[in-house]
Order: C-alpha cells, then sequence, then structure tokens
C-alpha cells in the first residue's frame, strides 16, 4: 500500500509518560463499548481553532515533525493530537473506522508492546463522501503494523482502520490527527 508510511525506532519513549504520574482521562463517549481506555488531549477538539492545553505537547510535535519533515509528509494544520491508553480486553477488536468525514492523514507513534496483539489494522476500503464513518462486520486488512515502541505509521485517514484490543497488558499510542 504505497499511502502507508511505516517506520521502526524512529524516536525513544520517555518512560514519564508510562509512569503512574502521567495523567489520564476517562473519554466517556470517545470509546467502543465497555472496553477501557483513557486518553490526554494535548489539543483542544475544536477543529476550526485546535489550541495547545497539555505542556507535553512540544514533546510529541517535536517527534511528529520530525517524522514528517523526513518522509516529506506535507502539514497543513494539526486539528487533533492526544495520547491513548487501551487496557487489556476480551474483545478483539475496534470496528473499523475512520475519524473524520473530511479528508486527512492519520499519524500513531507507538509507546509500548508489553502485550499481545494490540496492532493497527489499516484495510484498502475508502470512505466515500456518503460512506458510514464505521463499518459493521469485518473487512479484509491490507496493513497489519505491529506495536513497538518509537515506531510511527501514517496514513490516509480516509482508509477504514481499527485497533486490535491489547491482551496482557496497555496499549498505548500518541495519534495525530492532520491534513
Amino acid at each position: 500500500m504505497d499511502d502507508v508510511i511505516e517506520e521502526s525506532n524512529f524516536f525513544q519513549v520517555d518512560p514519564y509518560f508510562l509512569s503512574e504520574n502521567f495523567p489520564w482521562f476517562y473519554p466517556g463517549d470517545a470509546s467502543f463499548g465497555s472496553v477501557q481506555t483513557h486518553y490526554h488531549l494535548l489539543i483542544s477538539r475544536n477543529f476550526n481553532e485546535p489550541r495547545v492545553i497539555s505542556n507535553y505537547y512540544t514533546y510529541f510535535e517535536h517527534i511528529f515533525r520530525s517524522f514528517c519533515e523526513k518522509h516529506s509528509i506535507k502539514v497543513n494544520k494539526v486539528f487533533g493530537a492526544a495520547v491513548h491508553q487501551t487496557l487489556d480486553s476480551k474483545n478483539s477488536r475496534q470496528p473499523f473506522h475512520v475519524d473524520f468525514h473530511f479528508d486527512h492523514k492519520v499519524l500513531i507513534m507507538y509507546l509500548t508492546d508489553d502485550f499481545t496483539k494490540g496492532h493497527t489494522l489499516i484495510t484498502d476500503l475508502r470512505k466515500t463522501e456518503r460512506g458510514p464513518m464505521v463499518m459493521d462486520g469485518d473487512l479484509e486488512t491490507r496493513v497489519e503494523i505491529e506495536p513497538k515502541p518509537g515506531k510511527i505509521v501514517c496514513f490516509d485517514g480516509a482508509r477504514y482502520h481499527a485497533a486490535e484490543y491489547p491482551v496482557n497488558g496497555r496499549r498505548v499510542v500518541c495519534i495525530f490527527t492532520f491534513f
């Protein structure tokens, strides 16, 4: 798939982000079902005028910008950035979904791998203008990204994608959405 860029060992994970001192929040409506998910917003969810709301944004933004520059990925506007933690689950994965109705890219930084499963699954199927945000059932996975600390993947946000839920551990990623 030519629009998926993956690079291992791009950065060193700061252990602070995995410690009990890092502030996590419960998302309420941002979870899928009964899966335990927590987040730490780095910028506000105001898509028209996002603003930095976390002191940790600059750490992750530097990694994000360095990766994009290295791979000649144009960044016009970052409108989403958050660290997500998903805890051990008996469920298999999120539903395949796209994050927004408009053109965008998704960049994922992997911070942990102390679990089984937890892969990012990306399909060839792209959301059309009137297509659903969430697809029920199984879709053919074209790319399966194995999580490793320091790995980054970037892909077209119009592709339906899902995260496998971790088993025996926690999956921590930092996600940037941008165009």
